[in-house]
């Protein structure tokens, strides 16, 4: 069986979804702080800023995609003696962290404590982990960004960038204007939050998009699966085939 997988309809397919998904939202909040419609559970089931809903559900499955072709990526260096097999698995187990945050609000719990600590306004959720994290990123990965091919590196400026400014630029901003942007009862403090995580899938769809570029210009043909079963006299194989 062969399985075959176009970047480009798969990122036009996450991009459409997450921009139908903060319509979605934006539409639920317009009708929240503009008509007034409070007790609405599809306000609450899509809006992009809330927890354990169908946008969180969703940013978790770009995570956790991204670090599926990031260990496979690993997994395909490490058999053909590739470079830098150890900052592909340890860039797969950052993203699945990030997964598990995504849908268990990892670090909203550890922010307070951080911001109490450093003497912030515990009203204020800055968000000091991911400063923190994106500090350490960049000077542990420059090195491993430099080597990349011109169209990866640039592509995973590009993607990065947009998370990042989604994820913490914008968000500085809204605190700035609002002081908890994340507390105000107004519909142009959720315009704001909405296009902070709007960044934050775009970054990651192109992300995805530049990881499956990458690993389609590797130098292998085929991959197999094989599923083993002692009880069976057959091996069950599934093979994805490598065109380009």
């Amino acid at each position: 069986m062969n399985f075959r997988i176009y970047p480009e309809r798969i990122v036009k397919i996450l991009t459409l979804i997450a921009l139908l998904l903060c319509v979605a939202s934006l539409t639920g909040q317009f009708d929240r702080y503009v008509l007034g419609f409070e007790n609405s559970k599809l306000i609450v089931l899509f809006n992009v800023d809330a927890e354990g809903n169908i946008p969180s559900l969703y940013a978790g499955f770009q995570l956790l995609l991204s670090s599926l072709i990031l260990s496979a990526i690993a997994i395909v260096n490490r058999r053909t003696k590739g470079s830098y097999v150890k900052h592909w698995y340890g860039l797969s187990i950052v993203f699945l962290y990030m997964a598990f945050d995504e849908w268990f609000a990892i670090h909203e719990r550890l922010n307070p404590a951080l911001n109490n600590f450093f003497q912030i306004a515990p009203l204020v959720r800055l968000d000091i982990l991911s400063l923190v994290f994106v500090t350490i990123f960049v000077v542990v990965y420059l090195k491993f960004l430099l080597s990349l091919s011109p169209r990866t590196k640039l592509l995973f400026i590009l993607s990065g960038s947009l998370y990042v400014f989604g994820a913490i630029a914008i968000e500085i901003m809204g605190l700035y204007l609002f002081f908890d942007i994340y507390k105000q009862p107004r519909f142009s403090a959720q315009i704001i939050s909405t296009i902070e995580e709007f960044l934050e899938m775009l970054g990651l769809n192109l992300f995805i998009y530049a990881t499956l570029l990458h690993f389609a210009n590797l130098p292998i043909r085929k991959l197999s699966f094989e599923i083993i079963d002692n009880s069976l006299p057959i091996k069950k194989t599934l093979e994805v085939s490598h065109y380009r």
